[in-house]
């Protein structure tokens, strides 16, 4: 998974444009972090990781999913989606070229794996369970009458 590049265009007309705008300043804002910034640990994320990240934010806008970015200690970030009790969690090395994914359903410590934790996915694969956290939808299942 590599999304570095020295050129980068993005046309985007989602509604989304400005929680997508914010985020990625966000994960830029990363680069700044002062090293030992999490209890005297941690060095400063990668511009190869912020350039994954934004990738990927850019695709949760575009899917209509709320999301988050986070610095990791090692130089890397997590960039989670979310759907209602849903979470898809990918974190991206510090080279930006390597990622690993989990799909977990449920709140703080009450959660289940929806699938096994993936190491070593690429962009196609994120993408695809992008997609079915997506199509997740429970409110179907908050029908108040019985159906036969």
């Amino acid at each position: 998974m590599n999304f570095d590049s020295n050129y980068v265009m993005v046309l985007t007309t989602s509604a989304n444009e400005g929680r997508r705008q914010a985020l990625a300043a966000k994960a830029r804002a990363m680069a700044d972090l002062p090293a030992g910034f999490s209890y005297g640990e941690g060095i400063p994320i990668t511009k190869a990781a912020i350039n994954a990240a934004e990738q990927l934010i850019l695709l949760a806008s575009q899917l209509d999913l709320d999301a988050d970015v986070f610095p990791n200690l090692d130089g890397g970030c997590a960039v989670a989606f979310y759907n209602d009790s849903e979470k898809i969690e990918v974190t991206v090395s510090p080279e930006g070229d390597r990622a690993a994914l989990t799909f977990e359903r449920g709140i703080g410590f009450q959660y289940e794996d929806v699938i096994t934790p993936m190491e070593n996915v690429g962009f196609v694969e994120i993408r695809n369970q992008a997609l079915k956290l997506r199509r997740f939808d429970n409110a179907i299942w908050k029908l108040s009458a019985s159906s036969i």
